[in-house]
Order: structure tokens, then C-alpha cells, then sequence
């Protein structure tokens, strides 16, 4: 059994370019689950970079909390492509950000875990 609490909350709108965005990027909940547990609590966003090369997971701080990063841990993760199910990646020299709600990407964890599917990040 289990229990989901709804929350009410504001709609957002994304800012990129569906256009330019060719990225799809697929890996089990456990991979996933791996890499989240390592960031802190405290923090509010991560970063997932994704380059020709590699994918990169470290935490964010935006220019009001520049005070707040000197204080806590920054965390950087980089994952070797092959622990990925799949990458396509279609942007040449150029790296691709995205940045995710750590309490939000917790909750899409940990039901993505528990029913052992392959979670996608994909851009579109």
C-alpha cells in the first residue's frame, strides 16, 4: 500500500527551446536513486549536465544563494555514459543544462524505484 500526499501548487513553464533540444537520456530508478542519494538535503535544485562525452550531476545555487554555497557541501557527480540505457545526445560542442528540484526529483525517485522502471529525461 501507498500513501500519496497531493499538494497544490503552481503551474510552471519550462525555459528551453523545444526546438533545440535533442536530448534523451534513459536509466533504471536505480541509477537514478544512486546519484540523488548522495546530494543533501538542505539543497533545493541539482544540475544534470549533459555533454558530447559525459553527463554530469552537481548541485545548484543561483545567484541569491552564493552566500548559502560557500557554506554547504557541493556535491559533483560524473557518470560514465555507459551507465545509462541510452543517450542521445544531438548538440555538437555545446554542453546542455537542466535543472531539477531536488524535493520533487526525490518523490519521482523513490515511486520510480519501488515499481522498477526505466526513467527518461527527455526534453521535447
Amino acid at each position: 500500500t501507498y500513501r500519496l500526499n497531493i499538494e497544490e501548487c503552481d503551474t510552471i513553464q519550462a525555459s528551453y527551446d523545444k526546438n533545440s533540444s535533442k536530448i534523451k537520456l534513459i536509466a533504471r530508478a536505480k541509477l537514478l536513486s544512486d546519484l540523488i542519494d548522495n546530494f543533501s538535503s538542505s539543497l533545493k535544485e541539482i544540475t544534470v549536465v549533459v555533454s558530447k562525452g559525459a553527463v554530469t550531476f552537481k548541485s545548484y545555487f543561483d545567484d541569491d544563494q552564493k552566500t548559502l554555497a560557500s557554506k554547504c557541501l557541493s556535491t559533483t557527480l560524473n557518470v560514465a555514459i555507459d551507465d545509462f540505457e541510452k543517450l542521445d545526445y544531438d548538440h555538437e560542442d555545446k554542453s546542455v543544462e537542466l535543472t531539477f528540484c531536488l524535493k520533487e526529483l526525490k518523490v519521482f525517485k523513490t515511486i520510480s524505484f519501488e515499481v522498477n522502471i526505466l526513467t527518461f529525461v527527455r526534453p521535447s
